[in-house]
């Protein structure tokens, strides 16, 4: 059944409705699985879009959306209406798998955690990242990410 919930079929597409509508948190992200997280201002990301590494380190949790079950425009505007972010945002993407990969030798395990969020705006694609990522981690994730969507000119 798990499997099938990131399968990219009709069937999928419905095992992951039926756990939207009943907010039923996932257990456990795939490695290969997409996350999205929102560059909104120029201190997130170098010029050519790529995310500087302080844009993975924060004293909270770090929040992502999974893919699956949201849209880049989205995960690149915020849910609130009117939108949070302005249209000139980004979007940067890595999966569950390179969050996991950047881990310091001896530190403690990373991992990214389904964390829906029921409060005004609703997210059901919300995540977090299990820990603060050191300065070497949180390097080496934005050495790996990708652009989905270039920032535009940021405030």
């Amino acid at each position: 059944m798990k499997r099938l919930l990131w399968s990219r079929s009709f069937a999928g597409w419905c095992l992951r409705r039926g756990y939207r509508l009943c907010w039923k948190r996932i257990d456990s992200i795939p490695s290969q699985e997409l996350l999205w997280r929102a560059v909104h201002n120029r201190i997130q990301a170098y010029d050519d879009g790529r995310p500087r590494p302080a844009f993975f380190r924060s004293k909270k949790r770090v929040s992502c959306d999974i893919s699956k079950f949201s849209t880049a425009e989205r995960s690149r505007l915020g849910y609130s209406r009117p939108p949070v972010w302005l249209a000139t945002a980004g979007l940067i993407e890595f999966s569950a798998g390179d969050v996991r990969s950047v881990r310091k030798e001896g530190a403690e395990p990373t991992d990214v955690q389904h964390s829906p969020s029921r409060r005004d705006p609703r997210n059901y694609a919300h995540a977090e990242f299990s820990r603060e990522l050191t300065n070497g981690e949180a390097t080496r994730l934005a050495s790996i990410a990708r652009v989905h969507t270039m920032p535009q000119a940021l405030s």
